[in-house]
Order: C-alpha cells, then structure tokens, then sequence
C-alpha cells in the first residue's frame, strides 16, 4: 500500500491512521509527501485486541500483526494538543516502523499535570487518536515497539509546552537520528522506561532543557549517544541505570565543562573502556609518557621533595609498643589556595617501627581524615598500619588532597578545576593534586632512607590514587588497591566515584581502568592484587553493581582479561583479583591485610 502526495486539512481526526484492532496483518504500507494543516493529531498507529468478528459466525480473532511501515516527507501546522502515538500491546509490538523528514507544530499548551499520567491499555476498546486523553509527551508517546526509527525529526509548539517532545516505554531496537524538538524548563527531550538497545545520534537540543534524556526504573539497557550537541541543556543523561549508557565525542553542556576548555568536565560521562589498548612493552612506555603528559605537562614525575618535616612527634594513633618514631610532613599546595582563613594542605605521616625491614608501604586511607577508628565507620585504617608496622614495615600514610589536621575539603570538582594551568589534556591535570603528595613523599625519603623496595596500598579513594600511580611511577614494586577502582563499564550509582574517577579525557582517550592495571603490574618485580569487597556500602560491593548484570561474573571477565593481556606481554602471574567475603563493609579486613597483602609482601621480599 502507498499513499503519496496528498494534503490534510480541516479535520478534529488523525491525519494519518493505520491501525488493525480486530486481528489481520497490516504490513509494508508507505505514507510520503504529506501536506497537513489543522488536524487533530498528525500520526495514529495502533495495534488492538478489540478482536471483533466481521459477521456474527465467525470466531474471535486473535491480536493481529502490525508491521513494516514508512512514514516519509510530512509537513504538518496547526496540530492538536493531543500528541501522536504509535502503540503495541504486551507482548504484542508494533514492529519495525520507520518515520523520517518529519517537520510537525504543535498548537502546544500541555501541562506538567500531564507527564505523570499513567495511560492505560485498552485493548479493547475503538480506536482513535484521542482514545487515551491529551498524552503525556506532546509530540511522538510511542509505547510496546520493536526496531523503530526516527531519523530527521523536527517538532515544535505554538502555545507554551510543559510535557517532553518524545516518550519511549517497553521498546526494544531504537534508533534516533537528527532530531530538534523543542523543550524549555524542567521537561526533558526524550524519556526511556523500558528501553534496550538504543542509538542515539546527530540531535542537536532545541530552547533550554533541563535534561536531553531521561531514564525512568532500571530496564533502559545499551543505549549509546554519540555525536550529539546537547550544548543548550544542563544535563545530557539522567535517572536510573545510567551505566547502561555509553556516552562519546558529544558537545556536553557548558555548565560541565566541554573538552577543549579550561575546565574538567564535572557531570559523569559514562565511558565502555573494557578493551585493553595495551599490546607490546612499547605500549606500556609509550602509555605512561603519555599519562604524565596529561597530568603535568611534561615527561616525567615531579622531582619536587620539600615537605615541611617534624620529626618525631606523637603520632595520631593510639599508642602502641610496635611503633618507633612518627614524622609529620606536609607539602605546600601554594598560596592561592585557602579555604576562608585557613591555608590548605597536604598532609602524610611516616611510622617507623620498632623492629625494620628497610621496605616502605605508602598508604591512602582514601577520604577519612583521621587514622584511628571513628564513630560510625570501622575503616580499619589504625589496625592496617599497625599490621604493617608489626611486620616491619615503614608506612609512610598519605591523604587525599588538601587535608588539615582535623577535616577533609571533599569538593574535587573544585580541586580538579583549580587553575595552575593544564598538561596536553585540560580536564585531566587537576590529578596532581592526588599523587603529587605520595610522589612529594616518596621523593624526600628515598633522599634521606634507602629502602629495599616502595610498596604502596589503598582503600576507596585511595585504591585508585595507589592504581594510577603503580602505573606512571615504576618505583612502586606491589600495589594492592582494596574497594577500589573498577572498569567505568561496570559501575552503577554510588560505585561511579568522584570527578577524577571518571574523566573521559584519561579513561575515554587516553587509558581505561584496564590498561591502568596493565600498566602497575608490567615490569620485573612487580605486582598488583585487587581487593574488592563484597558487602562493601561505598565503593562497589555487589549491591551496587549494575542490577541487570552479575558481580561476580563481571569481576571475574575483568580479571581474565587483565591476566591475558600480562601473559601475552610476559608478565604472567604479575595481576590477580581478590573477592573478600569477610569484609564487614567498605574497610581493609583483617583477611585483606593478613592473607593477602602481607601474605604477598613477604612472598615478594623471597
């Protein structure tokens, strides 16, 4: 069936109808060339059950098929409120429908009132394009669909407009290209429940929206953005399931920061960065110059190694008979940088053991600020260095940026913006700020102490800083980084981290949490053990994975391939991943400390 070249006008009924009720198949129709002007709605497509026999003999038919239709070239002024809608039923989709070259205005004057109406089936009852009510999106509400497209769209209002251009529910097989559909305030472009498999690309944000896409419950899976402009609206993605989104070479909003400005780019930009980039020793060489070139600006670590020492102070933990002296340093950050009166800084402490085994073990303790157990959490963070130190070894312990003596500023979003000037990558040179202060460290001691080897573990926080820097500073031998950093594919809500955590310009170009892990293990005498916790409540614990995927079989594909990739480069055994099931929560266990980190350091020293 074809119906072409035709113009719509006058009428309070759909412009274009196609619809099977009282089963049939309706399949390969092409509507194009359309012309319409003051009608009810511009397009009603709908798959019923009103199932009504054509004489009164006849049987109940079953729920007919709906397939196979072209919409092409329409052109419509002047179109009802009540919006357009393509619509299945459970089970039953409409399929394969594909709209293009649409140019549609809208009289508009929807109310918010409207987004949150739940419109029901009925199956059963007559169809037309009002059959629902005014709908809650006041362009396309297009609901039980598979592999449906929409490609150069573009759809206005007259009257002011509360509801979102376009609503997808329970549709499988997406994709949208070219759309501009107009939207302002607290409405959102497009919203997905119930979505899989989903490309979206080329669309460009029409007036000042508050969000371009809006997923509501957890069922939105692999939707993909990429080439987007979603300059004009303040948020590009929002709601449940984010990690599901895989989000590239986009123009992101200002208010985050675009890749080509001064700014790191605060909003979560959700990256797919399993593939390990990393093949041949080379790689590796060439991949940490490239990662201090982002950072600092230049091709090697800071030499810097003047922390402000007082030496042999009392420590901050409790006192205890395995502990032989404790040295305070801290390290400048400069003088533009304050927080109201008070100067800020980074701050480390060195606790030297009674009896020494003349090895060194950095330790982050990620965002606490204090050493020894606090009220509410049970970090572990005292009896991890008091293990270490029973062990013999120095642990010189080192905060995450701009630590007093008593508080912590958390507001790395600020710390990552703060304008010293940028390495090749803008958005990425605010990482100094978490590794300059080990590197600081470590570079006065090795000045003052000569250690056999520098080992370095971290917890949260401090599992990533520990990862990044075992894999740029090779004077790092063992590193264990415990309920720590995970690949940016895998993580869901509060697993994501903080800003530095998940900055395309490192994870995106330059190298994913894999190679990073590659990177730490790679090179004679070295080793990286990840710890992560199971019934960790902070940093991804199994009940803050993806709920649609498997933690452990996630952790266990992250692991093999980690392990390939060393054995391929003749680093076999250098790399594996430790699930802790006795971890109370987000901590370094007694298990953690006992059978793996020490356990490893002492296996190492033979």
């Amino acid at each position: 069936m074809v119906f072409s070249s035709s113009t719509i006008y006058d009428t309070h009924l759909a412009g274009i109808t196609l619809q099977i009720v009282d089963g049939g198949t309706l399949d390969r129709v092409t509507v194009s060339d359309i012309n319409m002007d003051n009608v009810g709605t511009a397009v009603f497509i709908r798959l019923g059950d009103r199932a009504r026999p054509f004489t009164e003999n006849m049987a109940r038919p079953g729920i007919g098929k709906l397939s196979h239709v072209i919409l092409d070239n329409i052109q419509g002024t002047r179109i009802g409120k009540t919006g357009c809608s393509i619509t299945g039923l459970p089970g039953s989709m409409v399929e394969d429908i594909m709209i293009g070259n649409i140019f549609l205005e809208f009289d508009g004057g929807g109310s918010k009132a409207l987004i949150g109406r739940e419109i029901p089936e009925k199956p059963e009852a007559y169809p037309e394009h009002n059959m629902f009510g005014d709908l809650p999106s006041y362009g396309f509400f297009c609901r039980h669909c598979k592999n449906i497209s929409f490609d150069n769209i573009v759809l206005r209002y007259d009257k002011p407009e509360e509801r979102p251009p376009i609503i997808f529910d329970d549709v499988e097989g997406l994709w949208i290209r070219g759309l501009r559909a107009a939207a302002d305030g607290s409405a959102s472009v497009v919203v997905f429940t119930g979505v899989k498999s989903a490309l979206i690309q080329e669309c460009v944000t029409q007036g000042s929206p508050d969000i371009f896409l809006n997923l509501e419950g957890s069922d939105n899976l692999h939707i993909s953005m990429t080439g987007n402009d979603f300059s004009r609206c303040k948020t590009a993605v929002c709601g449940n399931n984010r990690s599901s989104v895989f989000l590239d070479a986009n123009r992101m909003p200002p208010s985050y920061g675009l890749s080509d400005g001064p700014f790191v780019n605060c909003g979560v930009q959700f990256t797919d960065d399993r593939e390990i980039r990393i093949n041949t020793p080379a790689d590796v060489r060439n991949k940490r110059q490239q990662i201090i070139r982002a950072i600092w600006g230049k091709d090697k670590i800071p030499e810097r190694a003047d922390p402000i020492v007082s030496g042999n102070i009392q420590g901050p933990l409790t006192p205890d008979p395995v502990v032989s002296r404790v040295d305070r340093l801290e390290v400048p950050v400069g003088e533009d940088h304050t927080r109201g009166d008070e100067k800020l800084k980074d701050l480390a402490y060195l606790f030297v053991p009674v009896s020494r085994n003349n090895r060194l073990v950095i330790l982050n303790p990620g965002h606490t600020c204090k050493l020894n157990s606090q009220p509410g959490t049970d970090y572990r963070i005292e009896q991890a260095i008091k293990g270490l130190l029973k062990a013999g070894f120095d642990v010189l312990a080192v905060f995450m940026p701009h630590v007093t003596e008593t508080t912590c500023n958390l507001d790395h979003c600020s710390i990552m913006n703060t304008d010293l000037g940028p390495g090749e990558h803008p958005s990425t040179y605010g990482l100094r700020f978490f590794l300059d202060p080990a590197i600081v460290c470590l570079n006065y001691l090795l000045g003052v102490t000569h250690y056999e080897n520098v080992n370095m573990v971290g917890l949260s926080g401090g599992g990533w800083t520990a990862n990044l820097l075992a894999a740029i500073d090779t004077r790092i031998k063992y590193s264990f980084n415990v309920a720590g950093s995970m690949p940016l594919y895998y993580r869901s809500g509060g697993s994501i981290g903080d800003v530095e955590q998940f900055l395309p310009e490192l994870y995106r170009d330059i190298a994913g949490y894999p190679d990073i892990y590659v990177l730490g293990a790679f090179g004679n005498g070295r080793m990286q053990v990840q710890i992560l916790n199971r019934k960790d409540d902070c940093c991804f614990g199994q009940a803050q994975h993806d709920p649609e995927r498997s933690w452990d079989k996630d952790l266990d594909s992250f692991e093999l391939s980690v392990k390939k990739k060393l054995k391929r480069m003749g680093a076999d055994g250098h790399y594996y991943l430790v699930k802790d099931e006795t971890a109370a929560c987000h901590q370094i266990s007694e298990f953690a400390l006992d059978k793996v980190i020490i356990k490893e350091l002492n296996a190492g020293r033979k």
